[in-house]
């Protein structure tokens, strides 16, 4: 008898992944970074997707083992790469340290695709209530009016 153990890939599959930095409310803390936990996207179940406040400065996106700073990180390629460049690294033990920046405070879609290594980040809310009724997701509460009309 005999196991044959090979590697099918040298890089990690993340499913699970969270917005880190000042650019956030929670800043640098690890322990604030739950509140920023990223949702499988409603347009593409291989991408996940966070949606939320941002304030001007950095930020990252942290993945793998919770709250270990020495984890697994994407980052851009550079720091303070555009955001019209969505290609991305990861970066583990704190090898590569880039980050992505906010100037302009505001709403902010921060979309991963770990598949392609790719970020993508644009101002706004990008995943509204329209894209989620298109995969037939129900939004709650719904509610409805009607008007009646009495005559003696």
């Amino acid at each position: 008898m005999s196991i044959n153990v090979q590697q099918t890939s040298a890089t990690p599959t993340y499913k699970h992944f969270w917005i880190i930095g000042d650019a956030t409310s929670g800043g640098w803390s690890m322990d604030d970074a739950i509140n920023q936990k990223f949702s499988v996207n409603p347009n593409n179940s291989a991408e996940y997707y966070y949606q939320g406040n941002f304030n001007s400065g950095e930020f990252k996106v942290f993945m793998g083992a919770f709250n270990d700073f020495n984890g697994s990180f994407f980052v851009p390629l550079s720091n303070h790469q555009t955001f019209t460049n969505t290609a991305a690294q990861i970066s583990t033990g704190g090898a590569v340290d880039n980050k992505w920046q906010i100037t302009s405070p505001g709403n902010y879609t921060v979309i991963v695709n770990p598949g392609n290594n790719t970020v993508s980040v644009s101002s706004g809310l990008t995943l509204s209530e329209s894209s989620a009724k298109e995969k037939n997701l129900l939004i709650y509460p719904k509610k409805r009016y009607t008007r009646t009309t009495f005559s003696k």
